[in-house]
Order: structure tokens, then sequence, then C-alpha cells
């Protein structure tokens, strides 16, 4: 079973070969691989944020680098809040990347708050945005 390896190379690499198989997290029973929760940081963006609640993993855990990651009961992710570095790239909406790239080049995301109707992203300089459903900007603080 890929989640009792304990060497993390060997682990990411059966890993990489199970993913594609996968088409329902909500279904899948395999626990989060052991090694793992040690490389949270640098795994993030590689892996599927849902994956993070395998094993029953409190729906707000706090990573040793002091990103903050919130999910809602069905394990869509609704929060991430980085203390130090930046919000993964790929967990951005690529309207808001979009967006950020034409406005904001040099800023990076420090926090994603995502909720029913609406997405608010803090970036470094402080300035928070909020945009709607349909990714117009709709608030700046």
């Amino acid at each position: 079973m890929i989640e009792q390896i304990k060497d993390y190379e060997t682990c990411v690499k059966e890993w990489n070969r199970f993913l594609p198989y996968v088409d329902n997290w909500a279904t899948c029973d395999m626990p989060m691989p052991k090694v793992f929760k040690k490389h949270l940081p640098e795994l993030l963006p590689q892996i599927p944020p849902e994956v993070l609640l395998m094993g029953n993993i409190d729906p707000v855990g706090v990573l040793k680098n002091g990103t903050k990651l919130e999910f809602d009961k069905k394990g869509n992710l609704t929060e991430v809040e980085c203390k130090q570095g930046t919000v993964p790239y790929r967990l951005i909406p690529q309207a808001i990347k979009n967006y950020l790239k034409a406005n904001y080049p040099r800023q990076t995301v420090k926090k994603l708050e995502i909720k029913k109707n609406e997405y608010e992203v803090e970036l470094a300089n402080g300035l928070d945005l909020t945009f709607n459903n349909r990714f117009q900007l709709v608030d700046m603080d």
C-alpha cells in the first residue's frame, strides 16, 4: 500500500503512478501517506487540495511554515492563508490570475478565501480584493 511507504522519493513516485486512476477523491478510501505530512509545504502545489482531508485530518490545518488551510464539510478548499510564502499559483482561479497579472504584476497572493458567491484575495501589500462568482472585481480595501 502506498500510504505505508516510508521513503519520501519512492512514495512520491508511486503516488504519481496512482493519481491518474482516481476520479473522485470523495470516494477514495486511501489515507494520505504519513511521509507526506512531513513534506506538505513542498507537495501542496503538486497535489489536489482535497487530498489533504484524507486520513481524518482536521478541516483546519496549519502547516509547519504557517500556511493555514480550511475546508468545508464536503472537502472543498475554502481558505489558504500564507504567513510565509505565497498561495500556490495553481489554487487561484485563472480569471483572478489574469486580473492580478494585468493590474498587480509584482504582487503575490498571501490569502485566498473562497466563498459561495465570491473570492477574497489578499495581496502582499495588504490590499484586499473581492471578486464575484463571475470573477469581476466588486470591492477593494
